[in-house]
């Protein structure tokens, strides 16, 4: 867990996405992967649109945790995204994301059906 996580998991638990996204500009790595951690945890369309940005980041830890962010906000349209970018994503450990990340969203769509 990063330094920053708990700040993070307040601020999420508010729905303060602004605040959150002040530290995507960190020059820190764990900031950013802090950050965009939180935003997972905010859901909304707006976190929604900032972790579908930074899942296309040159950074592969930055993709993975985007990805795995997209599926704490378990939205089904996600998983459209996510398919189109496992068709060229590179990185063993962001495609691994992207496959668990996709059935974790659809077993909470079963879950409320």
């Amino acid at each position: 867990m990063g330094k920053k996580r708990a700040k993070f998991e307040k601020l999420a638990a508010k729905k303060k996405i602004g605040a959150i996204a002040r530290n995507l500009k960190s020059k820190d790595a764990e900031t950013r992967l802090d950050a965009i951690y939180g935003l997972g945890l905010c859901g909304g369309e707006d976190a929604i649109n900032l972790l579908t940005n930074w899942s296309y980041s040159k950074d592969p830890k930055e993709r993975e945790t985007a990805i795995r962010a997209l599926a704490n906000c378990g939205k089904g349209y996600s998983i459209t995204h996510m398919s189109d970018q496992l068709s060229g994503e590179t990185d063993p450990l962001v495609r691994e994301a992207i496959k668990e990340s996709i059935a974790a969203i659809r077993d909470r769509i079963k879950e409320k059906e």
